[in-house]
């Protein structure tokens, strides 16, 4: 049957070719309705993009400079402290040594003390007699 229409490789190579052009009018089409859009997108994700990049950096330097703030002031606190511990350590040494000058006197003061009154209480050979010695010298 010679009616049926069957396509020879010429009208075939045209159809393909016409496909094709017909993406890339799709493309020209697409081009032309969204373009001025798409161009608009891009340039604002751009211009988010580098605001979101330098909103990070003054972030990072700020942190930067409040952590090295940060150490400034505890390095401060910690020479204070130090320097508080050094006097605290100072005072009780010579606390501690007035402490001990103040025994030994003590110590000497109760040893002399304990002296007297033990010569005081030992009566002495003379005073036990009535004032005489029993004991004489010459015997």
């Amino acid at each position: 049957m010679e009616g049926s229409y069957t396509m020879n490789g010429a009208e075939q190579e045209l159809r393909g070719a016409a496909q094709q052009s017909g993406a890339g009018n799709v493309d020209k089409i697409r081009e032309i309705l969204f373009g001025a859009q798409m161009r608009d997108y891009e340039s604002r994700f751009r211009q988010l993009e580098e605001l979101m990049e330098r909103t990070a950096n003054d972030i990072k330097e700020s942190t930067r400079r409040r952590v090295e703030d940060l150490e400034r002031f505890f390095q401060s606190e910690i020479r204070a402290l130090e320097g508080r511990l050094k006097i605290e350590r100072e005072e009780r040494v010579s606390g501690h040594q007035q402490s001990m000058e103040e025994l030994r006197k003590l110590g000497e003061t109760m040893h002399a003390r304990l002296n007297e009154l033990g010569e005081q209480v030992t009566p002495s050979p003379t005073a036990i007699c009535g004032g005489k010695s029993s004991i004489s010298p010459s015997a």
